[in-house]
């Protein structure tokens, strides 16, 4: 241990080194001298019985005379030493020996002691500094600080603690519906607000846009297609494709994912335009701007993914989209059309420039190998086709749309003529409406040379009530215990809608909604078991796509 014993002139400071093992004694004798008490406990017990040396004679230092307390700047070890002793540094890994007995000759001598000095607190309160002043950098330095003027993102919230808001239907064409539970539909408006759990289909010729709340995120549905939002969160949007083709727009968040989901497959966005289609023949993604991340798998812009594909050389590897038939597909075209009028016409991605469509039906082109042609009668549409230099072994399929003039395959109504060698067919769609109609060579997968376009128009057949305001294409419906059956006459191509109401005597499809849809047209039953508590007037009737035709009579249901 270094000690610097100073004398009271304030001269250079008297310097000596002092061994513990050795000299403690003399240590004590001048402490002794000078009338300071020693400090309990203030050396290790080892080093206070090794002190065996005797201690200094008091006539040493009688011509001293003691310095008052009040005159010596005191401190916390001036304190444990003495008030007559200044210490300015102590090192205790080493102790020099013979500092202690020095200091005693030279206080015999008569020199005066030096007056304690300031450095020592100097270096107390330096060392105060150093230790506070690391302890604000380091509380700087783990803060997150944030520049209010440049940061516009939202502080990330707990998980799914805020609610993001609902999902506003904000595009709606022919037949939509939605259901809370996928129990009872009813028809869907832009009115309505549609909270997570909440489903969306669409008819054979219903297409859909539903918006995220103050956030612009899009997801359209192309017709036959359905949606479950499983979840609207601050900080998760998850849009399940329970079947046919679903269409996203998405704003790019740090802070919110957004996936759709398709089965057991999650295709999540990087702010992004994407396709997914989940039907029978084909399900993956298309993606027309940023990326889609699958798992491990990065979707790129103008790629494609496919779990499964019409070419099955095509599935589960990326593959280049075929961006030159998106931009023919009647969907995707509308999607186009429809995000022109909104904040993302900039941002089409491999969608941009001239899209192939057009309004009226397309004109025969010279290289067309099938002729079409047609006329209606008996409420359906009679067709007759030539095939110049193009021959198929899986037969034709007829393909017919009222919205678009082009229809495609996979997209659109289509009809199956499995015979290569037949020239002739009849379709009944619904009817109340003009088709545009095309044939396409079938290959057992998809479509390759398609005809021309033709123009039908399909009038809609004459409503006669007959008795009990029973329709007259309907038998009278019946039910057994909670189960619904009924006969009809002529055909149902759309199948059925069961009509449900505790309220109305004659309920009606979509005022009333409905409890069942029935596409089959050989079912003709159905349990009524599972509705709520109540009285029921229930009735069933054809569906036309969009309506209801051939009213049966009402049959009531009671539900304790």
């Amino acid at each position: 241990m270094a000690l610097k014993i100073h004398d009271n002139s304030g001269d250079t400071p008297i310097d000596k080194n002092v061994s513990l093992d050795n000299d403690i004694a003399k240590v004590d004798s001048y402490m002794a001298v000078e009338g300071m008490k020693k400090p309990e406990n203030s050396l290790p017990p080892a080093y206070e019985a090794s002190v065996n040396e005797p201690k200094a004679k008091e006539t040493d230092v009688q011509a001293i005379e003691p310095v008052p307390a009040e005159e010596v700047g005191v401190g916390p070890i001036e304190k444990l030493m003495g008030p007559e002793t200044a210490i300015e540094n102590i090192d205790i890994l080493s102790f020099p020996q013979d500092s202690v007995h020095d200091e005693q000759k030279s206080l015999v001598a008569g020199k005066p002691k030096k007056q304690v000095t300031r450095k020592f607190f100097v270096v107390i309160v330096l060392t105060l500094t150093l230790i506070v002043g690391g302890i604000i950098v380091a509380w700087f330095l783990g803060h997150d600080w944030e520049d209010p003027a440049q940061n516009t993102t939202p502080k990330k919230p707990a998980v799914n603690s805020v609610k993001l808001g609902e999902m506003t239907p904000t595009v709606i064409e022919g037949v939509v519906e939605y259901s809370k539970d996928g129990k009872k539909w009813q028809a869907l408006s832009t009115t309505m607000k549609l909270q997570q759990g909440s489903q969306v289909r669409t008819g054979p010729e219903g297409r859909a846009a539903l918006t995220v709340d103050k956030d612009w995120s899009i997801v359209r549905l192309d017709n036959e297609s359905a949606v479950k939002l499983s979840k609207i969160s601050a900080l998760d949007i998850q849009i399940e494709n329970l079947y046919g083709n679903v269409y996203s727009r998405v704003q790019p968040s740090k802070t919110r994912s957004y996936a759709v989901l398709a089965g057991d497959e999650v295709f999540t966005a990087k702010g992004t335009a994407f396709r997914v289609m989940n039907a029978a023949d084909r399900k993956g993604v298309e993606v027309y701007e940023s990326k889609v991340s699958i798992d491990d798998v990065e979707v790129d812009e103008g790629q494609a993914y496919y779990f499964k594909n019409q070419i099955k050389s095509q599935a589960k590897i990326l593959v280049a989209a075929d961006v030159a038939a998106a931009k023919k597909d009647p969907f995707v075209v509308w999607n186009i059309e429809q995000d022109k009028m909104t904040p993302y016409v900039s941002k089409l991605g491999v969608l941009s420039g001239p899209e192939e469509t057009s309004a009226e039906p397309v004109a025969p082109q010279p290289e067309t190998a099938i002729r079409l042609g047609g006329a209606v009668s008996n409420y359906a549409m009679n067709l007759s086709w030539q095939v110049e230099n193009a021959a198929s072994s899986k037969g034709f399929k007829v393909v017919y749309s009222s919205k678009t003039a082009t229809p495609v395959y996979g997209v659109n109504s289509s009809q199956y003529i499995s015979n290569p060698a037949a020239r002739k067919a009849t379709v009944t769609p619904p009817e109340g409406r003009t088709y545009y109609v095309r044939i396409c060579l079938y290959d057992g997968s998809s479509c390759g040379t398609y005809s021309n376009a033709i123009k039908l128009t399909v009038p809609a057949k004459p409503v006669s009530e007959g008795e009990g305001g029973v329709a007259a294409g309907a038998t009278k419906l019946s039910i057994n215990g909670s189960v619904l059956s009924w006969t009809i006459s002529g055909t149902a191509p759309n199948g059925y809608k069961v009509v449900a109401s505790t309220a109305k005597t004659a309920p009606e499809y979509p005022t009333d909604g409905y409890i069942k849809y029935e596409p089959n047209e050989a079912i003709r039953s159905f349990d009524v078991g599972k509705l709520d508590a109540g009285t029921w007037n229930i009735r069933v009737c054809k569906y036309t796509g969009s309506g209801c035709t051939d009213y049966s009579n009402t049959v009531t249901y009671v539900k304790a």
